[in-house]
């Protein structure tokens, strides 16, 4: 969880919410991809 502050609509106070850090995978994600368009990227590889 990371803190995040902010100053409140007014521009008078800090306020802090509290959120969840999100790390993408980004190879694993281009794989997966890769994979489930593996007929459609082997056409673009001959293109």
């Amino acid at each position: 969880m990371i803190n995040r502050d902010f100053l409140t609509t007014d521009g008078k106070e800090i306020a802090s919410r509290r959120t969840e850090k999100v790390r993408p995978i980004v190879l694993e994600t281009a794989n997966e991809l890769y994979d489930d368009n593996s007929e459609l990227m082997k056409r673009l590889e001959n293109l």
